[in-house]
């Protein structure tokens, strides 16, 4: 009863329908009770069963429940019946075999669904998780379901796949296939089929496939279905049509390749061979079936057969045998055998028979070609060295040559200053200037004849050094602006913005092609001029390529003259020789230097028009560029220009508008009164102006007073207006020059007199007290030297050789302050003696300046110069102002008091930039100067800690890189001591590095205190 209960009240979670069947039954029950007193109750029961036998068909699982109230019906009926009148046994039983058959019933019918269900489930699990693809069609090709796999197969979805048809999905020429045996299987012909077939996927690709097809009754319709399931084999299909290629393609391989191939079996006996190896052997193929190999063998390379098959068991082996046709003859041939494997056994082996008869036929003539080959390459050795040494002896012949001629040459130099500095006569006068010039000309030539022989050698390099552009091009020119003056050539020089100020390259020979290019535009132009402009070319990777053009105003050159233009010892032709001379060597070692730097040469011209001579040059960038010093800007002044020449204007224009001036440009004098106006703070004028139009030049004294830049070079006195003004520029005229004439006129500095802007010249200072050790053994050099130092006023010591220079200085060393050194002389040379001084000094705590004299002009004279521990180079033939200007400066840094101006004698330029700067930039000066004092610092002490061990590449790095700073500072002392040591480090010599070292920290101390001096807020 209780359990009864529990299910009554859980019937509030059963299904709906059954709860409404079952409460459905319980009400008849009641109802039974009303109907008894007139039904039987036996009627009622029949009428309650098929409800009870529904809900037991619909609702299998609630059949028990559902007998439950049958019974509690039954029970009603019972009770009702009983207040009327007890029913009958008979009833009785009746009614309980009633409900004992619907239970049966329904409990049969539950059982029977739960089965079908599993049994359904079982087959769709199936269905569904079969890694093949299967379908269920109607007799009529429709899809009624699809599996997974084949919807992956075909590239369709279920949905898409169900709308489909097989005949849709199927090849058009397997279509007929599949239909045939459809009919067959719906006869009741065959029970299924299994076929190959191929369907189409949705992307349209072939799909080859093995389909297994049966007939399916439905139990319940009793209709006919197929079930097919279909294997993909599109890919197995690909694998073996490979196969089947590979393997006729090793039959024909086999077959027709052009050597012996054969199969041994276990026994080592011929079980195939193709017929190249019949053929090579003179039989046929069936011949060798069943033999050994040693029966068509030389007897005693038979062991050889047997060890190679021994090892053939486990590795592939190779051998030479010699093997008999069947004409008897005998041939060399090589054997390669390898292993023939089944089922992890050994087999046989295979073997690939070359026929080496021609090979060798080959090797021998080779070895006869060999050796032909190997007498020619020992004859062109022999010639080589004969050629290298005859290369070499024309080296050192014109390395001899050169010195013996650069000896008499410098005597003849020194001389012809020497009488030019006398009371002469006009006409001696005269004779000594062609004697002098003829001089230059010879040593010009003398350099050509060096710089072609180390090209011819390769021995030609470049020295890659920090350098200012600026400088390079307008010291190029200001080298030739006395050659222009004279021919009446007007000279200019200018430089793009864009061209960095410092770069890194060889500064030697980036001047020397420029001076070669402007002297022949200077020697070939008769009137007019010669503009030299530099801009910056595009580049697409890290270098600077720089483009340099020579332009003149000459006769041009015709085009087949420009063909052959850059070739060694040619000129324009004959006459050209005759008239201006030279070797023709110039263009050609411009063209050599120019492809050394990565660039390229040309020449524009046409006859009558001129000529451009232009090249470009890569140059890497230089370290310092980003802190070198730029010019302050002019902004806001007004300027005016009155300047004839059209080039000479408009450099002078685009120089003033670079630098932030407003500039108005007239090329006559009524033009440029027209343009008086007191809206211009300064003017820049021609010279020559001054003395055709006096009208014009009061005009412009009254308006610009003392404001003017005369620009060009006038007869002295030529005009009073001329005294008065603050600025004179002659041509070519530097920027930097017309930059701080155009300061002084627009930011005097306070309390400074008007400067006059002038070529500076060396004067003669009397030197009381000083006594120069010359170490000379030329006679006639000796005398040209001692009449120049005393012209300088030096007293001289002289001695013949390094020995007596040794002992004249260890026993009074304070009687000498510099010593002239000449490298090559007998018993003792400089070398020796300046390593000599240098040990004794070290001992005594000394050092004097030792300068090298020498008439070997190759770069590795200067550095062996540094290396020996000299402090300076002087070449010979030298000019009495470059005598001067060397040993004056290195005198004055005796005094560690001096000032910048004394330290810096050959950098004036340098000099002048820093001085406009300190008065309108004080503060960048100070940085400049403490930064360059803190990088010092810091490269000495690394190259102390380097110099120890010693590392070489640690101390040329620091030296270096102190040398860029040092020069571009314009301290000249320092940056020499620095080459010193990147010389003993290239050539890994460690004797003197710490004396080098020394050195540099006495110049680098002098050079600090220097700047302190110049800039006393410098700490």
């Amino acid at each position: 009863m209780l359990s009864f209960v529990k299910r009554l009240r859980s019937a509030w979670h059963w299904p709906r329908p059954a709860i409404y069947l079952s409460w459905a039954c319980l009400a008849a029950g009641g109802l039974g009770v009303l109907l008894a007193s007139w039904k039987d109750p036996l009627d009622v029961a029949l009428v309650l069963m098929p409800l009870v036998v529904l809900a037991a068909l619909a609702y299998p699982r609630w059949v028990y429940v559902t007998a439950g109230m049958l019974i509690l019906g039954m029970a009603g009926i019972s009770y009702g019946w009983a207040a009327r009148q007890m029913p009958a046994p008979q009833q009785w039983g009746e009614l309980l075999l009633l409900g004992l058959s619907v239970f049966i019933i329904a409990e049969i019918v539950y059982r029977d669904r739960a089965a079908r269900a599993q049994t359904e489930a079982r087959f769709r699990l199936l269905f569904e998780q079969a890694p093949i693809g299967m379908a269920i069609t109607t007799t009529a090709g429709r899809f009624v379901q699809v599996n997974p796999a084949l919807c992956a197969t075909l590239g369709y979805t279920e949905a898409e796949l169900l709308q489909k048809s097989l005949a849709e999905v199927t090849h058009p020429d397997d279509i007929q296939l599949s239909l045939d045996q459809n009919r067959k299987l719906l006869a009741g012909e065959i029970d299924s089929f299994r076929i190959e077939k191929r369907y189409v996927r949705r992307d349209g690709q072939p799909v080859h496939a093995l389909l297994h097809m049966t007939l399916w009754h439905e139990t319940t319709t009793r209709a006919r279905y197929f079930l097919g399931q279909v294997v993909d084999i599109t890919e197995p299909k690909r694998i073996k049509t490979e196969l089947e290629a590979e393997q006729k393609f090793a039959i024909n391989l086999v077959k027709f390749m052009g050597q012996g191939l054969v199969l041994l079996d276990a026994e080592q006996r011929y079980e195939f061979v193709n017929p190249a190896f019949a053929r090579l052997m003179g039989y046929a193929p069936e011949y060798f079936i069943g033999q050994s190999p040693a029966e068509f063998m030389k007897p005693e390379q038979v062991s050889v057969l047997q060890q190679s098959s021994e090892k053939r068991l486990t590795d592939a082996t190779t051998y030479e045998v010699d093997l008999r046709r069947a004409d008897g003859s005998w041939f060399t041939a090589l054997v390669t055998g390898t292993p023939r494997w089944k089922e992890n056994k050994i087999i046989g082996s295979v073997l690939v028979i070359t026929d080496l008869t021609e090979r060798k036929k080959m090797e021998e003539a080779l070895a006869a070609a060999n050796a032909d080959m190997e007498a020619a390459l020992q004859h062109a050795r022999e010639m080589a060295a004969e050629a290298e040494a005859a290369n070499r002896a024309k080296s050192q012949f014109l390395a001899n040559v050169s010195h013996e001629i650069r000896t008499p040459i410098s005597a003849i130099t020194g001389m012809t200053e020497l009488l030019l500095d006398t009371a002469l006569t006009p006409p001696q006068r005269e004779l000594v200037e062609i004697t002098q010039e003829a001089t230059k000309s010879l040593l010009v030539i003398i350099n050509d004849l060096l710089d072609i022989s180390k090209i011819e050698a390769g021995r030609l390099t470049l020295d890659i050094q920090e350098f200012s552009v600026v400088e390079v091009v307008e010291q190029a020119a200001e080298l030739l602006a006395e050659r222009a003056h004279e021919k009446g050539l007007r000279l200019l020089t200018y430089l793009a913005p864009e061209v960095p100020r410092c770069a890194r390259g060889d500064a030697v020979r980036l001047r020397q092609i420029l001076v070669n290019l402007i002297g022949n535009a200077i020697k070939f132009t008769a009137t007019g001029q010669v503009v030299v402009r530099v801009s910056l070319a595009p580049s697409a990777g890290a270098h600077h390529v720089v483009r340099f053009s020579v332009r003149d105003t000459g006769p041009g050159l015709a085009p087949e003259v420009q063909q052959w233009l850059f070739q060694p010892f040619r000129q324009g032709d004959a006459s050209t020789t005759r008239k201006y001379g030279g070797t023709g060597l110039g263009l050609s070692i411009s063209r050599h230097l120019v492809q050394l730097m990565s660039g390229e040469i040309d020449v524009n011209s046409r006859e009558g028009e001129g000529a451009e001579f232009w090249f470009t040059v890569h140059l890497e960038p230089s370290a310092s560029e980003a802190s070198a010093v730029a010019l302050p800007r002019l902004t806001s002044a007004n300027v005016l220009v009155v300047e004839p020449d059209p080039a000479s204007a408009d450099i002078v224009s685009r120089y003033l508008q670079e630098w932030g001036a407003q500039v108005k440009t007239v090329h006559t004098a009524d033009d440029g009164l027209a343009s008086l106006a007191p809206t211009y703070q300064a003017a820049c004028v021609a010279a020559k102006l001054f003395e055709v139009e006096p009208a014009f030049a009061r005009q412009l004294m009254r308006t610009f007073k003392n404001a003017l830049v005369v620009l060009g070079e006038t007869e002295p006195n030529s005009h009073p207006a001329l005294n008065l003004t603050k600025s004179q520029l002659r041509f070519p005229f530097r920027q930097a020059a017309l930059h701080a004439a155009m300061m002084h006129i627009l930011a005097p500095p306070t309390g400074s007199p008007p400067v006059r802007v002038e070529f500076e010249t060396y004067p003669v200072v009397k030197q009381a007290g000083l006594t120069i050790l010359l170490v000379e053994d030329n006679p006639v050099n000796q005398r040209v030297t001692e009449l120049q130092l005393e012209r300088l006023g030096f007293a001289v010591h002289t001695v013949s050789n390094g020995s007596q220079a040794l002992k004249a200085y260890t026993q009074a060393p304070q009687n000498f302050a510099l010593i002239l050194m000449d490298c090559h002389m007998p018993v003792m040379d400089g070398f020796q003696a300046t390593r000599a001084i240098r040990r004794w000094e070290t001992q005594q705590a000394r050092h004097i300046t030792i300068i090298a004299l020498t008439a070997n002009a190759m770069r590795e004279s200067r550095e062996q110069c540094l290396l020996a521990g000299m402090d300076d180079f002087l070449s010979k033939p030298f000019e009495m102002s470059d005598l001067q200007a060397t040993v004056e400066r290195w005198l004055e840094r005796r005094d560690k008091t001096q000032p910048l101006t004394k330290v810096m004698s050959l950098q004036q330029r340098v000099l002048e930039v820093l001085t406009d700067l300190k008065s309108t930039d004080p503060h960048s000066v100070t940085h400049l100067f403490e930064t360059y004092t803190a990088n010092g610092q810091q490269a000495l002490a690394q190259l102390r800690a380097a110099v120890v061990q010693p590392e070489f590449g640690m101390v040329f790095t620091a030296a270096h890189a102190l040398k860029g700073s040092s020069a571009s500072l314009g301290l000249t002392e320092v940056a020499l001591a620095c080459e010193a040591l990147e010389v003993a480090a290239q050539s890994h010599g460690a004797s003197n590095l710490a004396e080098l070292l020394s050195r540099l920290e006495h110049e680098f101390n002098l050079a600090a205190e220097a700047l302190r001096q110049f800039n006393p807020q410098t700490d």
